[in-house]
């Protein structure tokens, strides 16, 4: 009796643990159902979120979820995330067929392949590209192996639905044809690109009548004389690393907000139009030493003279400070209000900041981050006479008589040459609210602090911060 007793206690508890184990299963498959019973456009929404490798995978997950790769709205192919396995590149290329193969041609938002520089190239881009200009693609972003003969399909450049085109070649050739017509493009980012034909590459810009976003990164500009870039629509034009040194730069966009350009001088600069510029950055790798080149600093400055927010990276200052004759060829920015410049920590430096201070009436930030650690690349020097300049002048200058409020130092090391500089905006910038002074470690810059604080100030107001320290409020100086 008691042996039946306990095999009916176990038998009722194996019963439990079984009807429990099935009430998990049917939650899950409940769960699963409901993720399966959503409207295929947000299943596709999903699947389109995660890489290809992955949303293929999802495929396996019931029969309702096979169909979703064909009608996939973004198509992300990145070679770097793939296995690396014996036939590598054979076996991406075979991923790339299949998925292309089992889609539907429905519309497609984003399509994007990304191969690498040591990637073979193979004439299934071409297939590949116009088969994304078929499914009506918006955004089309392409990171495709070198190409020796062989060009980018017609069909590419005549793409009505394309919004967005990100085109890295890894140092080809692009061949334009004479047809090309981008009504509704409204970004253009170009890599790693050398153009050949100066009449072909003026068309490609005047025919976007929509272009609001141009991005040059490493392209070359082969024998050039003019690169012309004239948009009527166009508000950012970033260059970066391009091979303009035998060339003029011409830009004439009106509408234009941001201007960058980071690399080498171009041979001369006609900037025309530029009346809503707001925000400009400039550094130079390096620059010609013949006896023009102040006249073309003078034409590239006066072109940008109507911006609102001016970066200038160490190489333009180290430029500034050997120029012969600044002050009479710089242009006054009437329009600046916060100069963002990298600065090296000598007196020759420094005056050529106030040069700019002196012609930017109605400036009202300055930050100078000073590199101490790193040479620039120096243009060949004019023999210039600094010692003493802002000594010997009676400072009048309009923005410290009237807007300058805030000053922003970093990386300050203390030297004399730093030191001067603060005092002397201290002594003269009447309406200075504000100075940070984020110093380094050494016990230098700590004494020069300290010294700072003993200054006298033209300001009644002025506060003076250094981070990481106590903030100390500088009182009126006795009169």
């Amino acid at each position: 009796m008691k042996h039946s007793l306990q095999k009916t206690s176990a038998d009722q508890m194996n019963m439990n643990h079984t009807r429990k184990r099935q009430m998990r299963a049917d939650a899950d498959d409940q769960a699963a159902d409901q993720i399966s019973n959503l409207p295929e456009a947000i299943r596709s929404h999903i699947v389109s979120m995660l890489p290809m490798e992955e949303a293929v995978v999802t495929t396996v997950l019931s029969r309702s979820w096979r169909h979703i790769l064909t009608s996939l709205t973004t198509l992300d192919f990145e070679y770097s995330r793939f296995p690396q396995v014996r036939r590598r590149e054979q076996l991406f290329i075979d991923f790339i067929k299949r998925t292309i193969a089992l889609h539907n041609r429905s519309n497609i938002e984003k399509f994007r392949m990304s191969f690498g520089f040591y990637f073979r190239y193979t004439p299934l881009v071409n297939e590949w590209i116009g088969f994304a200009v078929g499914c009506n693609v918006r955004e089309l972003d392409l990171d495709i192996p070198k190409l020796e003969d062989a060009k980018l399909p017609s069909c590419l450049f005549t793409c009505e639905s394309l919004v967005v085109l990100k085109l890295n070649m890894n140092d080809s050739v692009l061949k334009l044809p004479v047809t090309i017509e981008f009504c509704r493009l409204k970004t253009l980012h170009l890599k790693w690109i050398s153009f050949s034909d100066e009449c072909l590459t003026r068309g490609l810009f005047s025919s976007c009548p929509m272009l609001e976003d141009l991005n040059f990164r490493s392209c070359e500009m082969k024998e050039f004389q003019i690169f012309d870039i004239s948009s009527p629509s166009l508000k950012s034009l970033t260059m970066f690393s391009c091979g303009l040194r035998t060339s003029k730069l011409k830009v004439s966009t009106p509408n234009l907000l941001s201007f960058k350009y980071i690399g080498y001088m171009a041979q001369d600069y006609a900037l025309e139009n530029l009346s809503s510029l707001t925000d400009v950055d400039i550094n130079f790798f390096g620059s010609t030493a013949d006896e023009d080149y102040s006249f073309h600093w003078g034409k590239l400055f006066r072109g940008l003279s109507n911006a609102r927010v001016f970066r200038l990276g160490i190489s333009c200052i180290g430029f500034l400070s050997r120029a012969r004759d600044l002050l009479e060829w710089l242009p006054r920015f009437c329009n600046l209000k916060h100069l963002k410049l990298t600065s090296f920590p000598n007196k020759n430096h420094f005056q050529a900041i106030f040069c700019l201070l002196e012609s930017s009436p109605n400036l009202e930030y300055l930050l100078v981050d000073v590199n101490g650690t790193e040479k620039p690349i120096w243009v060949q020097p004019y023999t210039v006479d600094w010692q003493g300049y802002m000594e010997s002048r009676e400072l009048s200058l309009e923005c410290l008589e009237y807007h300058l409020r805030t000053v922003e130092m970093r990386n300050f090391h203390g030297c004399d040459d730093e030191v001067n500089f603060v005092k002397l905006l201290l002594r003269n910038a009447k309406v200075l609210e504000g100075i940070t002074i984020a110093a380094d470690d050494s016990q230098s810059a700590g004494a020069a602090c300290r010294g700072i604080l003993n200054c006298t100030t033209a300001s009644s107001n002025v506060h003076i911060t250094f981070p990481k320290k106590s903030e100390v409020h500088i009182a009126p100086p006795s009169r």
